[in-house]
């Protein structure tokens, strides 16, 4: 059984960050610049991402996104994405500089 929880965002975009991290890229641009926009537009957000709550939000699309970053949760366990499965995404999408191409893809098959 599965237990605890795992902020997926956080996982994916902390993995990127360290990747590129020893080429002499700055954290910051790496989080904002790139790291954040890529995350957005590969789960197909709309809204910052720094906006998103699982609070009641006035704005329907903020609305949309959170319940589409829990949705993402739900499938990854609901698929039996283990601890390892969802590294290896995460480091594939840290390698590919925003896009899934190695590894992590047999993950999602």
């Amino acid at each position: 059984m599965l237990r605890g929880s795992v902020n997926l965002f956080t996982h994916i975009l902390a993995r990127y960050i360290d990747y590129w991290m020893p080429d002499g890229w700055e954290y910051d641009d790496l989080k904002y610049y790139w790291g954040i926009p890529y995350l957005g537009d590969f789960l197909g957000f709309t809204v910052a991402l720094e906006e998103l709550t699982f609070m009641a939000a006035l704005d329907p699309e903020i609305n949309r996104d959170s319940t589409l970053l829990l949705l993402y949760s739900v499938g990854f366990i609901s698929a039996g994405l283990d601890q390892a499965a969802i590294d290896r995404i995460a480091q594939d999408f840290a390698e590919s500089d925003g896009w899934l191409t190695g590894s992590g893809v047999a993950d999602f098959e």
